[in-house]
C-alpha cells in the first residue's frame, strides 16, 4: 500500500514538474500589453464607414481634426495578445474597419482587448458598427443613418444623431440608450435583454424585447413598443406623438408629467385590469379590460394591448 502511495505521489510531482516545464518554455505566463496595432484614415471625402469587430468589444466615438483611427487596446499572455489582427480597407468613400482574433484550438490564453475607433466630427452618409459576440459602445456621432448591432453583447450609445434613421440591435443583451435624435425613425431590439432609453427625439420609434423589460423615459414623437415576456414602462414630460404599447407577459404603465389636452384611448385586456387617472376623458366604453375614451380632439392616438398583466395611465 505504502509503495502505491508513493509511486503516485511520484507520478503528480512529474507532472508538476512538466506542466512548469511548458509554461516556462512558452508565453503562456508572459504578460504584456497588446501589440501595438493602430491605423489611420484621412476623413475627407469620407461618407461611408462600417466596422466589424469580430469577437471583440468595440467603442465608436467622436474625435477632433481629420484623422480617424482605430486602434487595439488591452493586455493578456502572449497567446492573447498575438492572435488579434487589425485590418483597414478604403475603396473611394467607403471605408471598412476588421478586428478579429484567430483561433487557436489548443492554445491557452487569458486577458482582454478591444477596438477603439475615434471618427472625425462630421455628418457621415452611415455608419455601421457590429460585434459578432462583444460589447458595443458609440458616443457623439452623426451620420445619416446609424446602425448598431451585437449578436451575444450588451449596446450603450449616447449623444448620438441620425437625420435619416438609428438602428439598434442586440440578439442576447441589454441596450441602453441616451439622447438620441433621428428625424426619421428610431429601431431598437433584443430577443434577451432589457432596453432603457432616455431623452430622445424621432419621427417614430420601433422597441422590441422579446424577453425582457422596456423603460422609455423623455421621448418625443410616434412610439410603438413591444415586450413579449417583461414589464413596458413609458414615462414622459408630455405627449408629442401616437403610442402603440403592447405586452404578452407584463404590466403597461404610461405616464406624463403635463395631462394631455387631446388624446383617444383604446385599452384591450385578456387577464388584467386597465386604470386610467387622467382627468377629462369622456368614455365610449370603460370595464376593466376594456377602455375606449377621448379627451379634447382625440389628437394623438393611444393603443394598449395586454394579454397578462394591467394598464396604467397617469
Amino acid at each position: 500500500m505504502r509503495k502505491f502511495i508513493y509511486a503516485a505521489l511520484g507520478m503528480i510531482l512529474i507532472g508538476i514538474i512538466g506542466v512548469a516545464m511548458i509554461l516556462l518554455s512558452t508565453d503562456l505566463l508572459d504578460f504584456e500589453k497588446t501589440d501595438a496595432q493602430k491605423k489611420t484614415a484621412d476623413s475627407q471625402d469620407l461618407s461611408e464607414i462600417q466596422v466589424d469587430a469580430g469577437s471583440l468589444d468595440v467603442t465608436v466615438e467622436k474625435t477632433t481634426g481629420r484623422t480617424l483611427t482605430a486602434e487595439i487596446q488591452g493586455w493578456g499572455n502572449g497567446q492573447m495578445t498575438r492572435r488579434t489582427k487589425l485590418e483597414m480597407q478604403r475603396h473611394g468613400q467607403a471605408l471598412h474597419i476588421l478586428a478579429d482574433q484567430n483561433p487557436q484550438f489548443f492554445a491557452f490564453s487569458f486577458g482582454w482587448k478591444k477596438l477603439v475607433v475615434k471618427v472625425p466630427a462630421q455628418l457621415y452618409q452611415s455608419i455601421t458598427v457590429h460585434s459578432g459576440s462583444g460589447d458595443v459602445s458609440v458616443q457623439s456621432l452623426r451620420a445619416n443613418d446609424l446602425s448598431v448591432t451585437t449578436n451575444s453583447g450588451d449596446i450603450t450609445a449616447e449623444n448620438n444623431q441620425a437625420p435619416g434613421s438609428f438602428t439598434a440591435k442586440a440578439s442576447s443583451g441589454d441596450i441602453v440608450l441616451k439622447q438620441t435624435r433621428a428625424l426619421d425613425q428610431v429601431s431598437v431590439t433584443t430577443r434577451s435583454g432589457d432596453i432603457d432609453l432616455t431623452g430622445f427625439v424621432a419621427g417614430h420609434s420601433y422597441v422590441n424585447a422579446s424577453s425582457g423589460d422596456i423603460t422609455v423615459r423623455n421621448f418625443s414623437g410616434d412610439l410603438s413598443a413591444r415586450a413579449d415576456a417583461g414589464d413596458l414602462v413609458l414615462k414622459s414630460e408630455r405627449l408629442s406623438g401616437n403610442l402603440s404599447a403592447e405586452a404578452s407577459s407584463g404590466d403597461v404603465i404610461i405616464g406624463f408629467n403635463q395631462d394631455p389636452d387631446s388624446l383617444t384611448l383604446d385599452y384591450r385586456g385578456r387577464s388584467g385590469e386597465g386604470i386610467v387617472m387622467t382627468k377629462g376623458l369622456l368614455y365610449k366604453e370603460k370595464s376593466e379590460d376594456l377602455i375606449i375614451g377621448r379627451k379634447g380632439n382625440g389628437k394623438y392616438h393611444i393603443k394598449v394591448r395586454t394579454n397578462s398583466g394591467d394598464f396604467v395611465l397617469r
